[in-house]
C-alpha cells in the first residue's frame, strides 16, 4: 500500500480487486450484507458508504451519508411488517 491511496485484494472462486483514493474515500470498515451474493459495502473516513460487486469489480452505489467518520456497520434482520 502507498500513502494516499488503499489496495483490496480478495481471493474466491475468481480474483479480483479493487483500487481506492484514500484521499477521497478512505476505507474504514466493511461488511458482506447477508445473503446478497458477491456485495460488499465499504465504509468510509470521509462519511460516504459505497455497495460494490466484487465480482465485476463495478460500483454500485454510493451514499453520501454523513459528514463524519463512519467507524462500523452492522447487520440486522429487517422484517416488513403485514
Amino acid at each position: 500500500m502507498t500513502v494516499g491511496s488503499a489496495y483490496l485484494m480478495f481471493v474466491s472462486v475468481e480474483y479480483g480487486e479493487l483500487k481506492f483514493d484514500s484521499s477521497q474515500f478512505d476505507i474504514t470498515t466493511l461488511l458482506h450484507p447477508r445473503g446478497l451474493v458477491n456485495l460488499v459495502l465499504f465504509a468510509s473516513r470521509q462519511g460516504r458508504l459505497q455497495l460494490w460487486n466484487v465480482k465485476t469489480s463495478r460500483l454500485l452505489y454510493t451514499f453520501t451519508g454523513w459528514d463524519v467518520a463512519v467507524t462500523a456497520l452492522e447487520q440486522v434482520e429487517s422484517r416488513i411488517l403485514q
